[in-house]
C-alpha cells in the first residue's frame, strides 16, 4: 500500500491563489499584446515607443508565466506558507518593475537617454528577481541534502 504524499490544505491553498494570481496576470498581459496590435495597426507609434512596448510585454509575458513555476518550485522546496507569500511577492514586485520600466522608458524617455524606467525601475526589479531566484534556488539545493 502506497501513502499519497500531499501539501497540507493551508498550504495547497496558498500555492492555489498565488498561481491563480499569476494565471490572472497573464491575462493583463494578453491584454497588453492587443494593445501592442492595434497601436501597430490603427495608430501610428515610432520606432522608440514601439521597441520598449515590445521589450516590456515580452518580459511581462514570460516573467508571468514563470511566475507560476516559482511558487511551484516554492512548494516543492518546502517552503512555509509565509516564506512563499513573502518571496513571491518580491518576485511579482521585481517582475512589475522590470517589465513598467520598459513601459515608462517608452512614455517618458527618448532615445539614448536614461529615464526614470531605465535608470531605477529596471535596475531595481532585476535585483529584486535575482534575489528571489537566488533565494529559491539556495532552498531547492538545501532541501535535497
Amino acid at each position: 500500500m502506497t501513502q499519497e504524499t500531499t501539501a497540507p490544505p493551508v498550504r495547497r491553498k496558498v500555492t492555489d491563489t498565488l498561481i491563480a494570481i499569476s494565471w490572472l496576470t497573464l491575462l493583463g498581459v494578453m491584454f497588453g499584446g492587443y494593445s501592442l496590435l492595434r497601436l501597430l495597426t490603427e495608430i501610428a507609434i515610432d520606432a522608440h515607443a514601439e521597441q520598449f512596448f515590445r521589450a516590456g510585454h515580452a518580459h511581462a509575458g514570460i516573467l508571468t508565466a514563470i511566475g507560476i513555476l516559482y511558487v511551484m518550485s516554492a512548494n516543492r522546496a518546502g517552503l512555509s506558507d509565509r516564506a512563499t507569500i513573502i518571496s513571491f511577492l518580491v518576485y511579482f514586485t521585481g517582475m512589475g518593475l522590470l517589465s513598467g520600466g520598459f513601459f515608462v522608458h517608452m512614455a517618458l524617455g527618448s532615445p539614448g537617454k536614461s529615464s526614470l524606467g531605465t535608470s531605477v525601475m529596471a535596475p531595481v526589479g532585476s535585483v529584486l528577481l535575482a534575489t528571489a531566484i537566488v533565494y529559491l534556488t539556495f532552498r531547492l539545493f538545501r532541501r535535497r541534502s
